[in-house]
């Protein structure tokens, strides 16, 4: 009974990320087996011209946690590769409320499969969203004039 106490104390920490290993380099592309848990905010800007893509942009401790080579001075940031799947597991809906154009929300996820994108153009990095662990409240932000 007490191993099974114990396993039920320990069972979050043993559902944590493994951390990423890299798997494949591919010209300025970096491919990453392993899993990370990362907490920060996530956002939509679906009329955003450059990127209208779910995103998500790691906090505190857990931006150490993404991979970028000495030379690589980007922003601790990605995009999921799931699409579908991300908006279902976060729930943000596809389409905004009229005259609304970003939503964003904090949340505690689960991702692998990370790629490094960091080739000089409109690219972004790349992660599957395997978990959400816990959602905050989005908020619905205005249109800019």
């Amino acid at each position: 009974m007490r191993a099974l106490c114990l396993l039920a104390a320990l069972l979050p920490a043993l559902t944590q990320a493994t951390g990423l290993q890299l798997d494949q380099r591919d010209g300025e592309q970096r491919f990453y087996r392993g899993q990370l848990a990362l907490s920060g905010e996530y956002s939509y800007r679906p009329h955003d011209e450059i990127n209208s893509q779910l995103c998500f942009f790691p906090q505190g401790p857990s931006a150490a946690a993404i991979p970028r080579d000495a030379d690589d001075a980007r922003l601790p940031w990605f995009c999921f590769a799931n699409q579908q799947q991300a908006f279902a597991q976060l729930g943000v809906p596809a389409e905004l409320p009229s005259g609304k154009c970003v939503i964003a929300g904090t949340a505690r996820i689960l991702v692998s499969e990370y790629k490094v994108d960091a080739r000089a153009m409109d690219a972004s990095d790349l992660a599957q969203l395997d978990a959400v662990q816990q959602v905050g409240a989005a908020e619905l932000q205005p249109c800019e004039e």
